[in-house]
């Protein structure tokens, strides 16, 4: 069955890396899944969970605000088309989950948010869940999981069956890292780095240490055309990447259970 993911996450290097997990997992399954961006706009190199948690409740607050595009979203979220959703002040997540021009296609479209985990500190006051430390993988994304519910509202009604969320452990670079063996890792950071890839807390300083492009500051260098090759590297080794992560192949399995 043919499906179509709309990728809502912080920054276009992101995008890179999930149009060629998805891409390559419809193959293994032999059928096509393809991706549309939903946030942020190609032009935005950078948007950041706080311009992410803003389009959220952009989108939210669009649902609730409109009496005639409510009522048609407590049916189905947008199951009716409208003209609305070439509006940018208008709600597109509703767009993207309506029917459009083609009903058969309806039941065969999703969302994925993605969110990396490693912005909880900044939020978890918010939700009145400020674990002691050490925080760990699971408190992290318990918070981000509860930040999403949060900023949705209504649309919330769709997570799970239309809308799913990808909560990296800390940083989609952790499955950057699953390119390389163990070993590998140990030699280069000279750390104790655990053997399950999630549980890295320092993924990008590890792909510097690795050899990967930095900044004239030490930082990774994050351009889209880089991640690009990163993300085609994971699909190439797919199982391998899924083995040394298990949200990643969380992920995996849940495009292909959707």
């Amino acid at each position: 069955m043919a499906k179509q993911f709309h990728i809502v996450c912080e920054g276009q290097t992101d995008i890179e890396i999930f149009k060629r997990i998805i891409k390559k997992v419809g193959q293994v399954q032999k059928d096509t899944y393809t991706t549309q961006i939903m946030f942020p706009p190609k032009s935005q190199q950078i948007g950041g969970w706080s311009t992410l948690r803003n389009w959220c409740l952009a989108q939210a607050s669009a649902l609730a605000g409109n009496t005639q595009r409510a009522l048609g979203a407590a049916q189905a979220l947008g199951a009716t088309p409208t003209n609305f959703a070439a509006s940018k002040s208008k709600d597109k997540i509703a767009a993207a989950l309506s029917l459009i021009t083609n009903p058969a296609a309806t039941n065969n479209k999703f969302i994925i948010i993605h969110l990396d985990t490693d912005i909880a500190h900044h939020i978890s006051a918010q939700f009145n869940f400020a674990p002691a430390p050490p925080v760990t993988i699971a408190d992290r994304i318990s918070i981000c999981d509860q930040a999403l519910d949060s900023w949705l509202g209504g649309h919330l009604a769709k997570k799970g069956t239309k809308i799913f969320y990808c909560l990296t452990s800390l940083a989609i670079e952790n499955w950057i890292l699953t390119l390389h063996p163990h070993a590998n890792i140990v030699h280069a950071t000279g750390i104790n780095v655990p053997t399950q890839y999630d549980d890295i807390l320092n993924p990008d300083q590890c792909l510097v240490s690795l050899g990967y492009k930095s900044e004239k500051n030490g930082q990774l260098r994050k351009k889209p055309k880089l991640y690009e090759s990163y993300g085609a590297d994971i699909a190439n080794n797919l199982q391998t990447s899924r083995n040394r992560s298990r949200i990643l192949d969380n992920f995996c399995t849940t495009i292909i259970s959707a």
